[in-house]
């Protein structure tokens, strides 16, 4: 059976934190029966003490069970959940401390991010934080919970989060601030790694609030960090929601886009009172979303960017407008490779949107749309551009279906003699979605598609099993035989592409697993 996991911050079921489990039922039938079961249980277990309510999902055969609780009883919730579901060992239920409570209450009730974890209460951000461990609690009625303005952004979306967080970075630090960015590259503060690796979630989050140079909190919030560990910052300025589609689907009980739309709106609830949302105006599944939001939160203000048609943000032919005002043609923002990543076009205008939201004037905005390149320095593994062999090679994260239909968009922008695709895939994606991705890949219309398989991401299936079905994903799509080929590893895709390329192609070298290896290849091929 599983056990139970701390939540500390906004989760779907969770406002205020507190531990979950979550368990896949072999049937339907037998989750309902668990989940009655655990419910009624935890219920039993929980009478007086300041636990509670339990709060209970079933989704198809996926079981969701939370128990909310104040911060300082995290550990209590989670003891509470093994005992019932587990059969772990019973624990003493804690009692309420009317000066705790108090003391955390002031917290949330200021106009500053905040943020409650194992280790204690943090408010503020960075250098204009304050962080008292649990012991050194609650502090005096007196305490000075004031600071000056230091902006929260949190970033989530399907595609786009990492750009759009760099892009935000560069903004904040063309216009004087010293920003801590946290993506799933790593994390930046102002213009160096810390870290690098997965940074997108909780961990993440504590790390720049309560590093003592950052003065700008740039987010990125992935899905599975949300389910996981929830949105730990409460109070932040901005939620940017770049789009939402069909990835990850059937996981976490998530079997929707709405149900992953409904999941990364979590970030708007976790904004401070009049908090900006950012949204894509061409994507349903947030339109759809959003009304529910507002109800709860009336206060919030969204403001919306197209690539299409006239928003907050839009592009006007080839200009980039905020407002009423020109902020740039396409052109002058080097990730969007002369406007033919149109994916990042909107990057740039959810970016500017942000940025605005807290206060940015037009002239930083521009020159930080304009100061990111699309290097592996700048935004690693995101639109970089290499010339090898008099071919175009670009590096691309893109893994899923709809990041595939983008990149046909750009291909169908950019004249080239013969196109080559690198293609994989993690091993928890089911088989419909892998299928799908070979069919937005067949769009490509490549001459050469070069699989591999992914160990790395391998989760439980055998990598081989994958590579079988884009091979087949492809052939269905009507892809021929002998344009397919298959590699052991990623970086023999990368080697097979380089020596296949020729004057005028354009590769999409798609990169998971070893990135730093896989720039290192592209730039001695093209010296």
């Amino acid at each position: 059976m599983p056990t139970s996991r701390r939540v500390h911050g906004r989760h779907p079921l969770l406002p205020n934190g507190g531990a979950a489990v979550d368990w896949e039922a072999p049937t339907p039938a037998a989750a309902e029966t668990a989940a009655a079961r655990w419910a009624s249980a935890v219920g039993e277990v929980i009478v007086g003490s300041p636990l509670g309510p339990v709060v209970v999902r079933v989704r198809g055969v996926h079981v969701a069970l939370a128990l909310r609780s104040l911060p300082e009883h995290r550990d209590d919730a989670a003891r509470v959940l093994d005992h019932v579901v587990d059969g772990g060992p019973s624990a003493d239920l804690p009692a309420v401390e009317p000066g705790l409570r108090a003391a955390l209450a002031r917290i949330e009730q200021s106009d500053r991010p905040h943020f409650f974890d194992e280790h204690g209460a943090t408010i503020g951000v960075g250098r204009r934080s304050q962080t008292w461990e649990w012991d050194e609690l609650p502090f005096e009625p007196g305490a000075d919970l004031s600071g000056r303005h230091a902006p929260v952004v949190l970033i989530s979306g399907t595609n786009g989060k990492t750009t759009t967080a760099n892009l935000v970075g560069a903004i904040a630090w063309a216009d004087g601030w010293l920003p801590g960015v946290a993506t799933s590259n790593g994390v930046r503060i102002g213009g160096a790694w810390a870290v690098r690796g997965d940074w997108s979630g909780a961990e993440a989050a504590r790390r720049v609030l309560r590093d003592d140079d950052v003065n700008f909190a740039v987010l990125e919030t992935a899905r599975g960090g949300i389910l996981r560990r929830g949105v730990l910052v409460e109070g932040a300025h901005v939620a940017v929601l770049t789009n939402v589609s069909g990835d990850h689907l059937g996981e976490g009980g998530l079997d929707t886009v709405d149900h992953l739309a409904e999941t990364k709106l979590e970030l708007a609830r976790s904004l401070r009172r009049g908090g900006v949302v950012v949204l894509n105006r061409e994507d349903g599944a947030l339109r759809r979303a959003i009304p529910e939001v507002l109800r709860d939160r009336p206060d919030l203000v969204v403001v919306w960017f197209s690539s299409r048609s006239p928003a907050d943000a839009w592009l006007d032919g080839a200009v980039l407008r905020l407002g009423d005002e020109a902020l740039c043609t396409v052109s002058e923002v080097p990730l969007t490779l002369g406007g033919a990543a149109v994916y990042n076009v909107e990057n740039a205008l959810a970016a500017a949107l942000a940025a605005r939201a807290v206060g940015v004037g037009t002239e930083a905005i521009r020159e930080g749309l304009q100061a990111l390149l699309p290097t592996p320095e700048d935004n690693p593994g995101r639109a970089n551009l290499f010339q090898v062999r008099g071919a175009a090679a670009l590096l691309e994260y893109a893994h899923n279906p709809e990041a595939l239909r983008r990149l046909a968009e750009l291909a169908a922008r950019w004249p080239s003699r013969r196109r080559g695709v690198l293609l994989g895939q993690a091993g928890d994606r089911s088989e419909a979605l892998v299928r799908e991705l070979a069919k937005e890949a067949a769009g490509l219309q490549a001459d050469r598609y070069v699989l591999k398989p992914l160990p790395g991401y391998a989760r439980g299936r055998d990598p081989a099993q994958v590579v079988g079905w884009l091979r087949e994903g492809l052939a269905d799509a009507g892809v021929a035989p002998e344009r397919i080929v298959e590699v052991a590893t990623e970086l023999d895709g990368v080697s097979a592409l380089v020596s296949w390329a020729g004057p005028g192609d354009l590769l999409f070298v798609l990169v998971h697993e070893d990135l730093d290896a896989a720039v290192d290849l592209l730039r001695a091929a093209g010296r």
